[in-house]
């Protein structure tokens, strides 16, 4: 992964060229949110617009309970966002798991999860009934 540092609030932008597919893959946290995933003040979203930036996130999590910082790790492959919450204080990221996930935020459907640690492999989900994405150049099995 690299760090855009030029975008501004550029140190919370994370680019990588893997493929990461929105529809089935959920990714690691960033190296960088270590501490924060070790001490449960981070959370993985979706169903967040691909336009909604980390301020935008920021503002609407505040809501829910003091955020720190908004991570974003773009795929350029798949051309996907995605995107944690790291809240202040662990109680900040409980919250959130049991009040917004499953809500309708921006007209979409929210998922919160527990952050996966850094350096995790990203986790595929399998058997989902929805519509997949496929990596170019790679066969179902």
């Amino acid at each position: 992964m690299i760090m855009d540092e030029d975008i501004p609030g550029g140190e919370h932008f994370w680019i990588t060229a893997v493929y990461v597919n929105l529809n089935g893959d959920i990714p690691s946290l960033p190296h960088a949110y270590r501490e924060d995933q070790e001490a449960g003040r981070a959370v993985y979203v979706t169903g967040l617009p691909t336009d909604a930036t980390p301020a935008d996130c920021k503002w609407l999590f505040d809501t829910i309970a003091p955020v720190k910082q908004c991570p974003m790790l773009i795929s350029l492959s798949s051309q996907h966002t995605f995107r944690w919450i790291i809240f202040e204080s662990p109680s900040g990221a409980a919250m959130a798991l049991a009040h917004a996930h499953g809500e309708s935020l921006w007209d979409q459907r929210c998922r919160v999860a527990g952050a996966l640690k850094p350096g995790s492999p990203t986790f595929t989900i399998l058997g989902e009934s929805h519509e997949h994405e496929h990596e170019p150049g790679r066969e179902d099995r």
